[in-house]
């Protein structure tokens, strides 16, 4: 995953309306994908907990939901509450900030000589990038699988005669792994790709 250039070194282009609007909707679309991939996070881990509870039950293991939750599903559900709360806070920031700065591009380009207005301009460069910069950093850093894993694992090794309970693990923890590495990735596209796209339709001022 790419981190943000430096304003100084991005190719620079006025922007047509129709690319303004594609790109806007380009964001859009990758943000209505992270919040599916925090649903489906929440989803699997529903489901793997079922599954743990049913393979430990046929072993004549006694275990409670809450036992189940404080092996590490707890700790992945408190990552996806996390990441819901990242979203929500961060994408309608992400949109108010690319807004401002289409907003005030149409003004710079009627006035490219006012030097009020390249002054909020490079102020609406640097909220841009720093909301995309700090948006993306809880998805990037962030990861429940060695808590889920490791945990997942123990549970194995405490019954050794569990042939599907070890199966079982193996694809609960392989299915995990593809949900966060999804979201992980849309939220490179919305924070990272998205960002980048839309501040290279418009020119710095100088």
């Amino acid at each position: 995953m790419k981190f943000l250039e430096p304003l100084e070194s991005r190719i620079l282009m006025s922007a047509t309306p129709g690319q303004i609007a594609a790109t806007l909707k380009q964001a859009k679309t990758d943000e209505a994908k992270i919040s599916a991939d925090v649903a489906a996070i929440n989803s699997q881990l529903n489901k793997a907990a079922g599954t743990m509870k049913g393979d430990l039950s046929k072993l004549g293991v006694l275990k409670t939901d809450a036992s189940l939750e404080g092996a590490g599903l707890a700790a992945a559900k408190a990552f996806v509450n996390s990441m819901k709360s990242d979203i929500k806070f961060y994408a309608p920031e992400f949109n108010k900030d690319a807004a401002k700065l289409v907003s005030d591009e149409k003004k710079f380009a009627k006035s490219p000589g006012n030097t009020s207005l390249q002054t909020m301009l490079r102020a609406d460069f640097a909220a841009f990038s720093a909301i995309s910069f700090e948006g993306i950093n809880p998805f990037s850093f962030n990861s429940m699988a060695p808590a889920v894993d490791s945990a997942l694992d123990a549970i194995v090794a405490a019954n050794p005669t569990g042939t599907k309970l070890a199966s079982d693990v193996v694809t609960i923890k392989s299915n995990l792994a593809t949900r966060v590495t999804n979201v992980q990735n849309d939220a490179g596209s919305f924070f990272d790709t998205d960002d980048s796209n839309l501040q290279g339709l418009f020119p710095y001022p100088n």
